[in-house]
């Protein structure tokens, strides 16, 4: 998760960083608007960064702690979406391909995707306000969560592969 300069949207979250406020000016600002304004990114991301830069002004951590959160939700939810089998394959998979395309580029994408994959698990289980609860978290870091609500009513308790991939790829079109 450490990495310096790697992503097409390095640039972006180290200046947005950068010009994100600690919790202390957070909590001077008159309204939600007035805090919108600096604080471009979705509610939650926002209030993540905050938090971070309350701590300390080396963007690393936050690239750290946001690799650790999205592989934490990976972790959560693999053992659902793979066999016993097949779970080695899986984390090759993830670690050779998908961790640098959405770890290392779409930060707020990533952390948004691991929330939805445990909303996932929690769906098939018949957790409907968890999997509300998740959704939520996953919309707040990434607005595109939005998308993948369209999804869920068409969910069986058995998600199959065909659906897990044309759940990839409404989600890579939107």
């Amino acid at each position: 998760g450490l990495r310096y300069e790697i992503g097409v949207d390095w640039f972006a979250y180290q200046n947005s960083f950068i010009s994100a406020d600690s919790l202390n000016k957070v909590f001077s600002y008159s309204s939600y608007n007035d805090y919108a304004l600096t604080n471009s990114f979705e509610p939650l991301y926002a209030i993540y960064q905050n938090i971070i830069r309350s701590v300390t002004d080396d963007v690393q951590l936050l690239f750290f702690i946001s690799s650790i959160i999205s592989t934490t939700c990976l972790f959560k939810s693999l053992s659902f979406f793979s066999s016993k089998r097949t779970l080695f394959w899986s984390l090759l998979i993830y670690f050779s391909f998908v961790y640098l395309l959405m770890e290392m580029q779409a930060t707020r994408q990533a952390m948004s995707a691991g929330f939805i994959y445990i909303a996932f698990k929690e769906f098939a289980n018949n957790k409907f306000k968890n999997t509300c609860f998740y959704l939520l978290i996953a919309f707040l870091f990434h607005y595109s969560a939005f998308f993948i609500i369209i999804i869920f009513p068409f969910l069986k308790s058995n998600i199959s592969i065909s659906i897990q991939f044309m759940s990839i790829l409404i989600s890579l079109f939107f």
